[in-house]
């Protein structure tokens, strides 16, 4: 499926982020995120289908920049006979030849990074070392840590997520809806973590703590930063468990 758009934004490129949500609005099925061109215009290519495309009928598609949101409904039904894609306006941003496929910005630095350390090795000394962050920042100051790595700038969390975390911490949501959501942010890179270990998508005996940070993350009392951060425990300690 082919959307495109315009944002308006003070902003020389601006993050744009597509989610269609389930007819229940209960989860999304898929995410995506790009980047506006300097005029405003943005066009991306979204996978329609699969097993999270459970049932045929009406799914939200809400597109978010800059703290606004514009949602409008799309309808997915069996076709019996094909039907041609439209044929989208020339754009400069290439298209991408698989849609399930994120288009990342890569850039080569010679020696830089080691291919013997993972991405999120690199990603945590910046975030936790200021001596490593200013080395960094002094030597390529027109490129993020986030591009030399082969990714786009670090893509927020959907809303529904945050919605969806208040519901879980109170019990409005059972564990495995929660857990499924995690596991489809670290397939779509939102959050990446490092030496996961391996075996089948366990809820079980989630710390109250967790529940806590949640809850308090749903309401703004902490940065979503904070809340990442007690998601990546819960994986790297085995407490979830993504296969």
């Amino acid at each position: 499926m082919y959307v495109s758009g315009n944002v308006f934004s003070d902003l020389e490129a601006p993050g744009v982020t597509i989610v269609i949500l389930d007819p229940n609005r209960s989860t999304f099925v898929t995410l995506r995120s790009t980047t506006a061109n300097s005029d405003g215009s943005f066009s991306t290519t979204l996978h329609v289908g699969g097993p999270t495309w459970s049932t045929f009928g009406i799914y939200p598609i809400r597109v978010t920049s800059e703290g606004t949101t514009l949602e409008e409904l799309i309808e997915y039904r069996e076709s019996s006979t094909p039907h041609p894609e439209p044929t989208p306006e020339p754009t400069p941003e290439p298209i991408p030849e698989h849609p399930s496929t994120f288009v990342t910005l890569k850039f080569q630095i010679p020696n830089f990074p080691s291919f013997d350390k993972s991405p999120q090795y690199y990603i945590e000394r910046y975030n936790n070392e200021p001596d490593y962050k200013s080395w960094f920042d002094s030597q390529f100051s027109d490129i993020s840590i986030y591009n030399i790595l082969g990714y786009e700038y670090p893509v927020s969390l959907p809303p529904e997520m945050k919605i969806n975390a208040g519901k879980w911490a109170t019990g409005a949501i059972p564990d495995s809806i929660f857990v499924a959501e995690i596991e489809f942010l670290l397939e779509n890179n939102i959050v990446m973590i490092s030496d996961i270990p391996s075996g089948d998508v366990s809820g079980d005996e989630i710390p109250n703590w967790i529940r806590n940070n949640a809850l308090w993350w749903s309401q703004d009392l902490i940065s979503e930063y904070e809340f990442v951060n007690s998601l990546k425990f819960l994986i790297q300690e085995g407490i979830i468990v993504i296969n």
